[in-house]
């Protein structure tokens, strides 16, 4: 292998190594996701040592008499021109040619010496959110440091890549993303995919050989989950055929979600298409439920759209839940946004068939012994207990999620205070000085109106399931201190000690 120059080339041009892959599937909807940031420039790395590739390469590639090499090229996307000239002013110091670099970096993407499969892992920056006041919610992404030229340049996302029969299929990689979550950052190492598939099979759950891998059942990729070093967490669809009902799918995959945790669905493609595995990354909050009097709704119930990773599409593709009339059964269609370029592509998701998910797989942290379905229930039998304490005098909204410890005093009870720092002062004080030693991880239950928060119910995510215990709740409102006050003094509930939060 020679030394190579970089490359410095136009987006979309004929020089563009999207561009060179013609008519893939995956690479049409990378150039309409980069088209839609603004991408105008790439400088390309020709040699690319990727660890994810080298651990397929010694897998499998190594011993096929085809004679793949076990150099990848790496493309850096910017949304402004970068010519030689830039990027030796940033190399050399240069802080405003840096600037321009950082600010316009649009994120990479590696390309495999393997004609089928040539997409490698690609990480890109989400676009810009065009309705705040409903945010994408998109705890899982991470920050990605990389270095060219020996500059650092960092973008936000979560990884992807495209599916390779030889070493992994689409479950593979679906859970290779999943582990790529920004919870895990503090403390382990994300495994490749082919050492994903080899942790499946020596589960010995297969009779399957290991490679070229067929897929991993659903029982080999829990085990390859708890192989790895963390608690699976596993949701079941209810209906025949183990089919979701909106009101469970939803709030349970927003659940995993808003908890820092990328998903696992598992489901079946229409039209005879099989098994599919996909990793959803984010959702579009809903609007603000109106809940009528007298009743208790899961806040997520009403997500009209998802974001996932589709080795078949590509990343963060956006789907609409959407509801059978007759069955009442979810399934997901593609739905991308409408298009912020002017350029005459074809939409990369058209015509792909619609996808039916069954089952919900996260990986959490080995402390956490606690699943959305457990945590929903908790949530709607206090919901109910409120209402009906109030003789039906109003309707309230309930979300779980999972949090850190660290994150929930700091990100969370910031968002909930923004603007009254005295009382987020006191607040925070308050959890650490008059409540026991709590759990790293905390079940965070959250009862409201619409998107407003009015009781926090923390329980300890460590403890067996019968054991399951609240022991603190933050009222964020004097009359719900009162309500909750009235429960606890008629032994209908215990919440351990209360913290006031307003």
């Amino acid at each position: 292998m020679e030394a190579a120059p970089l490359r410095f080339v136009q987006a979309r041009g004929h020089e563009d190594p999207l561009t060179l892959l013609g008519e893939l599937g995956q690479s049409r909807y990378l150039v309409w996701y980069l088209a839609d940031l603004g991408a105008k420039s790439a400088v390309v790395e020709p040699n690319y040592f990727d660890r994810d590739y080298l651990s397929e390469f010694a897998a499998f590639y190594c011993t096929s008499s085809a004679g793949y090499s076990n150099c990848c090229e790496r493309a850096h996307y910017f949304a402004t021109d970068v010519d030689r000239e830039l990027l030796e002013r940033a190399a050399g110091g240069d802080s405003a040619a840096y600037g321009l670099l950082q600010d316009s970096y649009l994120g990479f993407v590696v390309k495999r010496p393997i004609p089928g499969t040539p997409l490698g892992r690609t990480v890109l920056r989400w676009y810009v959110d065009d309705t705040p006041q409903l945010p994408r919610v998109v705890d899982p992404s991470r920050d990605y440091a990389v270095h060219l030229a020996g500059i650092e340049l960092n973008v936000r996302g979560l990884a992807w890549q495209q599916q390779d029969a030889g070493v992994g299929a689409c479950a593979t990689v679906a859970l290779w993303s999943m582990l790529h979550s920004s919870a895990f950052d503090d403390r382990h190492v994300v495994p490749t995919t082919a050492e994903v598939t080899q942790t499946a099979h020596r589960a010995g759950l297969s009779a399957q050989p290991l490679y070229p891998s067929r897929g991993l059942s659903f029982g080999q990729l829990i085990a390859s989950v708890r192989d790895s070093g963390f608690a699976p967490l596993v949701v079941a669809g209810e209906q025949e055929h183990s089919r979701f009902k909106r009101e469970h799918f939803c709030p349970s995959l927003a659940s995993f979600i808003r908890s820092g945790y990328p998903v696992l669905v598992a489901g079946d493609l229409e039209g005879g298409n099989g098994l599919h595995a996909v990793c959803a990354v984010g959702f579009r909050q809903a609007a603000s439920l109106d809940v009528a009097a007298g009743n208790v709704e899961l806040e997520d119930t009403r997500t009209e759209y998802l974001y996932l990773h589709d080795d078949n599409l590509g990343p963060a593709a956006r789907f609409r839940v959407e509801v059978d009339p007759g069955s009442e059964q979810v399934f997901l269609k593609t739905a991308p946004p409408a298009k912020r370029h002017s350029l005459e592509l074809v939409d990369p998701t058209e015509g792909y068939p619609r996808f039916i998910p069954t089952a919900l797989l996260a990986a959490a942290h080995n402390d956490v012994r606690i699943t959305p379905d457990r945590l929903h229930s908790l949530a709607l039998n206090l919901g109910t207990m409120i209402v009906s304490a109030t003789g039906n005098a109003i309707g309230l909204t309930a979300s779980s999620r999972i949090a850190r410890l660290s994150n929930y005093l700091g990100q969370e009870l910031s968002r909930v205070f923004s603007g009254n720092s005295a009382l987020l002062a006191r607040t925070r004080l308050a959890l650490v000085e008059t409540v026991a030693p709590m759990s790293l991880h905390l079940g965070v239950v959250r009862i409201g109106t619409g998107h407003a928060p009015l009781l926090d119910v923390l329980y300890d995510t460590t403890d067996s399931v019968p054991n399951m215990r609240a022991f603190c709740y933050v009222a964020y409102h004097p009359n719900m201190a009162h309500v909750v006050q009235q429960l606890i003094a008629f032994k209908l509930v215990s919440l351990g000690v209360e913290v006031a939060g307003f």
